[in-house]
């Protein structure tokens, strides 16, 4: 889920579920060109917090 927590120009948060049994998750970020093709994506791996 992408949420904002501030100035939505320069700030954005990214959330998911997954459950105990994943010990490294990513997300791969790219820039869309015009059409609405990924262009280069980039891993970015996350810093796991478990929440009861």
């Amino acid at each position: 889920m992408l949420t904002w927590n501030d100035n939505p120009a320069t700030n954005q948060s990214v959330t998911w579920r997954t459950d105990s049994s994943v010990i490294n998750g990513f997300a791969q970020i790219a820039v869309a060109n015009a059409n609405g093709r990924t262009l280069k994506p980039k891993n970015e791996s996350n810093n796991i917090s478990f929440q009861k």
